[in-house]
């Protein structure tokens, strides 16, 4: 990942580098697809995490921290 910005491709705007890519990241519990193809680029800023219990928000943290798998 490059620590330089890039440019919107429609606008041209100046854009910072993702904090984070994930690309179709999978978790599995046993049988329970806890994290299933999950896709995202989270961009600098104040983020949230927001889901019912068992939706995998724990997983996901856990996956960035490299604590899993």
């Amino acid at each position: 990942m490059s620590l330089q910005g890039t440019r919107h491709a429609k606008t041209g705007e100046a854009r910072r580098a993702p904090l984070f890519v994930l690309d179709g990241i999978d978790h599995w519990y046993g049988s329970h697809h806890a994290l299933d193809a999950i896709t995202l680029e989270v961009q600098p800023g104040t983020i949230g995490l927001l889901g019912p219990n068992g939706a995998g928000k724990t997983t996901l943290i856990r996956t960035l921290l490299g604590l899993l798998a």
